[in-house]
């Protein structure tokens, strides 16, 4: 059985095409700066595009994740199936003002 091939995360807009074995999300609309992470592992900061797109992710449920300080986080569990490409747009409630 050959190694998992390891996640990749980039800014960039165009996705390659996931394999037949893999999936891969493509995020919309995240704000500068934010981390991202897939199963809590860190993938990036996003680019001024807004847009992020995370390849070679085997199937199987997934926990989505994002956060931009003083932003309220977006969490998603995804169920991704061989050869998905997942649009996500995450929806952010922020700035947060006041509380502690």
């Amino acid at each position: 059985m050959p190694p998992e091939a390891p996640l990749k995360a980039s800014a960039s807009v165009e996705p390659e095409t996931p394999t037949e074995e893999a999936a891969a999300l493509i995020m919309e609309g995240v704000p500068q700066g934010s981390e991202v992470w897939l199963d809590s592992q860190p993938l990036t900061a996003t680019a001024p595009s807004g847009k992020v797109a995370i390849r070679n992710i085997p199937p199987g449920t997934h926990h989505l994740r994002m956060s931009l300080h003083n932003y309220q986080y977006y969490d998603q569990f995804l169920d991704l199936k061989p050869g998905d490409v997942v649009n996500v747009a995450p929806h952010t409630s922020g700035p947060q003002t006041g509380g502690i």
